[in-house]
């Protein structure tokens, strides 16, 4: 008996069906983004964590579609379909809204999984946990695709528009909510009211489908069966189906490999903020979703066939080849968009997601394009469409597990973003040709495009992506200071084509010597060699500088020696943030039993190998134990308790770096302090303002209340937070016992306590910092807060910080003395930031010792600015010793145009006018981007009272870059002296807007007196 033919869903009835999925598509990223963080908490943010939860999400997408694709067939009736849809959405929204609670109490268990020592029952665990705790929600999740499929279309020839609309409007909603989430919701109302929006919207689809079918708008009967189902019998995947799935799955896979591999590259070109990440993920899912809307509708009006899905994905393939090149070489660019457009971040944002729009367009329209191309092409009959549906988006799902697994565990740490890049484009290509031989036959003879295509890929795979990885490895995304002159006076086209050309300038003798591709970053380490031939390595992550021989070594070193030099007896000590092992390595020379290293990165376990002259030797010590997990993570579940805690993470604004300065990080921390214990916590004043460094002070002395708060350098802007368990404070007689294994330290001069005098800003830091905003895993202030600070003009913290400096018990205890001072100098060469304003202070009798002092650190460091030494006698046989390194060192890096600068400062403390010129000259030829040069020669003519001399040398600054302050003081201060009051005061009020400044506010406040009398 024939069945009654199908009554068709009114077009009103399928729009409202693609605005409830396209809020859907909203929830279901916004949950993903809040899934990871809470489950962050508990699984920590280890790259197998991250891997276990995103292979659960996608995972039960996967299970869903292919299940509930086999549920939607049975459902006969339309309204019964629609009512399906809506009860998942509301059991999504309730389940998401039990995961809080369900997360902690799964805590116990991985606590005791975590102390077995075995890693392996640890993250069978976290897998265990994530599926108990996810996957009940994404199967559901996924089930709602098919369903709806097959609720809206049953109109002959309407396939592809209609499931192309649906799936791309869900995909993006899901790029809406990721910007919603990452821009809006979290940064404004923090986690759990981003999670109960997301609840109250899977809620309000639901009742807005239960009054639609009580209403009986979906009660127009529908025939359960189309005609010919009898003679046809149950539809079976046969070749095409699973050539179909196949070629989706691997469009997923390549898809999500270079959305990993591109996020990581990007994060070294626009910076690895969580903004920048939201801009990536969202621009990648519009493109997806765009190709699948407009290609669902090209189908109506082009004939695809199977042999045109196959071309398609080659040409996927190509695009991803040819745009990870154009993308990997423009580092100026961004840099020069980043710093053009700084001071308006909502449209710096817009422009940076627009650009990458642009770039990554036509993969991800191709992207996008397979499932509604896919469908169509099978061609399923009406009571198979579920099954057939959820088959092929399983398949894709599936696609982007494997793509996300054997990205971040084989291809980028064993081959690195290249060879990755090139390796998926090959297998693209092969799997492409593959699935035409053996479903077309003929198809290569007949479909004669596929050939050349192929072969263009292929030959392609061998060229591209270039990259030069040593301008990579150094971040331009901030700190502008450098590059500056060149962003500004290099126009746009110029920065498209020639940025590498024009960084290549700034590079000087460096070189890349290792190398690590991996989901926690790009880790490098680089070589330098100074003007006066000393060998200097940076550990460098994600773009940014972590640790260093020689800048960094003043606060490697005291956040090890701070904390062990007041503890009375320190046995066990943790050290989060391996880094290059220095600080582990001072921790070293005190008497302790264990020292626990905490390091998430593997890269960086490699690269800190390079420092081993420098750490102590530190992998050879038995008393040591390296532990690659997320440090948050062994603090939440160890039972290990520790004398000393060391935190040294790297900066907040850095994506997933801010939850080790949130209060449940520092609460974690104090618990497993052992009685007496001490806990530091590293800080930074730099691209920082005060509201945010107290941010961070205030979270901190919330949960120390005992505490005190050191510097680490005459001039540096790092800062130690000191934590007691207890309030015993300051133990100043452990600082005089235990001085004497600091003594041990080759890195690190500390031979009395009153250098640490120096250092201390506070034992009362309750008295800074009292009152004021917290940062919370549930509100994370900081996460959102300090990356809009990379770009802006900040103020001076350090100044505002010494500002409320005071009194303290060091102070009283260790008054300055005879050699106070002299170890104090001592100290800051030892960390080369020479303090040579102290030796103005000194007496007579330890000039002598001074002047050692300086002429020894003379013969084997580079000085800069010699002019700064105050001693005549002293800064011309410290200018002869520098002369002399630093041609040596010409002459084997003659192209190095810091060092031409060098030696011509060090030419004009010697009285060769003609040499010092020579070399400035020579600095700028090879450079002709910077105005260092030109602005030494400045200083030195004010120096020498030339003020028409200095006024030439700062306007040809100027016109180099005119947004540098001290350029606008040093003109203004040549106009005072000339007489020229008007221009000064002119130039005073430039610079003062870019930058305060206190003397060039003071020698504004004479110029209007002066001009008063006038």
């Amino acid at each position: 008996m024939p069945h009654k033919r199908s009554t068709p869903l009114p077009s009103e009835g399928v729009w409202l069906c693609y605005l409830l999925f396209f809020l859907s598509g909203a929830t279901g990223l916004i949950y993903e983004i809040l899934w990871v963080r809470l489950l962050e908490r508990v699984l920590g943010s280890s790259p197998q964590a991250v891997s276990i939860v995103l292979t659960c999400f996608m995972g039960g997408l996967a299970l869903g579609s292919f299940l509930g694709g086999r549920w939607a067939d049975k459902i006969s009736k339309r309204e019964n379909l629609f009512l399906t849809y809506g009860s998942m959405e509301a059991l999504v929204g309730i389940w998401a809204l039990l995961i809080p609670i369900l997360g902690t109490l799964t805590q116990p268990l991985l606590s005791f999984l975590y102390n077995l020592s075995c890693q392996p029952s640890y993250y069978i665990g976290c897998l265990v946990v994530a599926v108990f705790l996810i996957l009940p929600a994404t199967t559901l999740m996924g089930a709602t695709l098919p369903v709806l499929i097959r609720l809206i279309n049953q109109l002959p020839g309407a396939l592809s528009v209609r499931s192309g609309t649906l799936y791309g409007l869900n995909t993006l909603g899901a790029a809406l909510g990721s910007i919603y989430c990452g821009f809006i919701s979290i940064p404004k109302m923090g986690v759990y009211k981003t999670l109960f929006f997301a609840v109250s919207l899977n809620l309000l689809i639901f009742l807005i489908v239960y009054l639609t079918v009580k209403k009986g708008y979906f009660s127009i009967p529908s025939a359960p069966k189309t005609l010919g189902e009898t003679e046809r019998g149950r539809y079976n995947i046969d070749r095409l189906v699973i050539v179909s799935a196949l070629l989706f799955g691997i469009s997923g896979m390549c898809a999500l490999s270079f959305e990993i591999i591109w996020t990581n590259l990007l994060g070294l070109l626009i910076g690895p903020t969580t903004y920048s990440f939201t801009i990536v993920v969202s621009t990648f899912i519009i493109g997806i979703g765009l190709g699948s809307v407009i290609f669902g509708r090209i189908q109506k009006k082009i004939p695809w066939d199977i042999g045109s899905l196959i071309f398609l994905e080659i040409l996927m393939a190509l695009f991803f080849l040819i745009i990870s090149h154009v993308m990997g070489n423009l580092q100026f660019f961004y840099s020069k968009l980043i710093f053009s457009f700084k001071d308006d971040l909502v449209l710096m944002w817009f422009l940076q997601g627009l650009i990458l729009f642009a770039l990554m367009l036509p993969p991800t329209l191709l992207s996008g394009a397979m499932f509604p191309l896919c469908l169509n092409i099978v061609n399923p009959q009406l009571s198979d469409l579920g099954k057939v549906s959820g088959f092929l988006y399983a398949s894709n799902s599936i696609g982007c597990i494997l793509g996300s697994l054997m990205t971040g565990f084989i291809l980028l740490p064993i081959l690195g973003k290249i060879l990755s890049i090139k390796l998926l484009a090959f297998v693209q290509v092969l799997v492409s040709l593959g699935c035409a031989l053996l479903l077309l036959r003929r198809a290569l003879a007949r479909d004669k495009k596929l050939i050349p295509l192929a072969f263009v890929c292929i030959i392609l795979v061998g060229t591209l992506p270039k990259w030069d990885l040593s301008l990579l490895a150094y971040g331009r995304y901030h700190n502008f200071t450098e590059l500056r002159p060149a962003l500004q006076k290099v126009g746009w086209i110029q920065a498209i084509f020639s940025g590498n050309r024009i960084l290549r300038t700034f590079e000087g003798p460096r070189e890349v010597v290792y190398a690590g591709d991996g989901l926690t970053g790009f880790t490098v380490v680089q070589r330098y060699v100074d003007s006066v031939g000393n060998e200097r390595f940076s550990l460098i992550t994600s773009g940014k500088p972590d640790a260093s021989t020689h800048g960094d070594r003043a606060t490697q070193c005291l956040l090890a020696h701070i904390p062990m030099l007041f503890h009375p007896s320190p046995r066990s000590v943790m050290v989060l943030g391996l880094a290059s092992g220095m600080t582990a390595g001072e921790v070293l020379h005190y008497p302790i039993e264990s020292l626990d290293v905490l390091e998430i990165s593997k890269q960086v376990l490699h690269a800190s190998h390079f420092f081993a002259s420098y750490n102590n030797q530190l992998f050879l010590d038995k008393r040591v134990k390296i532990i690659q997990q997320d440090g948050r993570v062994h603090l939440t579940h160890t039972k290990t308790r520790y004398d000393v805690i060391i935190s040294e993470p790297s900066n907040p604004w850095m994506a997933g770096l801010a939850n080790l300065f949130s209060l449940e990080f520092f609460d974690h921390g104090k618990r497993r302090l052992k009685e007496g214990g001490i806990f530091l916590q590293w800080i930074h004043s730099y691209e920082m303002d005060w509201e945010t460094f107290s941010l961070i002070c205030n979270t901190f002395f919330k949960v120390f209340q005992s505490g005190a708060i050191f510097k680490t350098s005459p001039y540096g802007d790092d800062y130690l937070l000191l934590g007691f368990k207890d309030e015993s404070g300051l133990n100043i007689n452990a600082l005089e016992k235990n001085l004497n294994f600091a003594k041990r330290s080759n890195l690190i001069s500390l031979k009395h306590p009153s250098i640490i005098k120096e250092l201390i800003i506070s034992d009362e830091p309750k008295k800074i910092f009292s009152d004021g905003l917290i940062h919370t895993d549930s509100d994370p202030i900081l996460e959102f807060r300090a990356p809009k600070l990379l770009y802006t003009n900040t103020e001076d913290v350090g100044s505002i910080l010494h500002s409320k400096a005071h009194y303290t018990s060091l102070h009283s205890k260790y008054h300055n003395g005879p050699l106070a001072d002299l170890n104090y100098l001592d100290f800051t060469f030892s960390v080369f930031q020479p303090y040579l304003e102290l030796i103005t202070k000194m007496p007579e009798k330890d000039l002598n010792t001074a002047k050692e002092m300086i002429l020894s650190y003379c013969k084997a460091n580079p000085v800069g600015d010699i002019y700064s030494i105050p001693m005549e006698d002293v800064r011309s046989s410290c200018a002869r010793e520098q002369e002399a390194l630093i041609r040596e060192h010409l002459r084997r890096w003659p192209e190095d145009w810091a060092a031409h600068m060098d030696l011509g400062n060090t030419l004009f403390v010697l009285g060769d006018t003609k040499g010092y010129q020579e070399e400035m000259e020579k600095a700028l030829e090879l450079n002709p981007y910077t105005t260092e040069p030109l602005k030494f020669m400045g200083m030195n003519a004010i120096r020498e009272k030339k003020w028409g001399e200095a006024l030439r040398h700062f306007e040809k600054a100027l016109a180099l870059d005119f947004v540098d302050p001290m350029v606008y003081f040093n003109l203004a201060l040549s106009h005072y002296h000339m007489g020229n009051l008007t221009r000064a005061k002119e130039y005073l009020s430039q610079g003062l807007k870019i930058s305060d400044n206190i003397m060039a506010r003071e020698l504004l406040e004479e110029i209007n007196r002066l001009m008063k009398r006038q």
